[in-house]
């Protein structure tokens, strides 16, 4: 059996009432509960769609294009699939930490972040 630790707690935040599970982003109208995110790569993130809108998450490339990380946009009311980071690993094939900064196409002043930390 494989042991794992986690470096966001299984713990639940509690928000009005309700509660966010480890790994699951929050869309509100104010933007993103947690705005960042800490996992380890391989770990599966989802976004919840809590406003009145619809978003459309990606990221937007070197060439300034946007590159979406689902496809088309998150109904309200709805939770995407999940999103899975992958390893980056160095010249020297050692694992390293990586940021992806996301924003919603439809709202670009939305703005997120996940760190992902290699797998130990």
């Amino acid at each position: 059996m494989i042991r794992r630790r986690f470096l966001v707690p299984l713990i639940a935040f509690s928000l009005r009432g309700r509660s966010i599970p480890a790994n699951r982003v929050e869309i509100r109208a104010s933007g993103y509960t947690p705005e960042k995110i800490e996992c380890w790569a391989a770990d599966q993130i989802s976004w919840r769609n809590d406003s009145r809108e619809s978003h459309e998450l990606g990221v937007i490339n070197e060439d300034g294009k946007f590159v979406g990380i689902f496809d088309g946009p998150l109904a309200p009311g709805a939770v995407s699939g999940v999103f899975t980071p992958s390893l980056r690993y160095d010249e020297k094939q050692k694992q390293q930490t990586y940021t992806i900064d996301y924003v919603c196409r439809l709202h670009p002043h939305e703005r997120g972040t996940i760190v992902v930390n290699p797998v130990p």
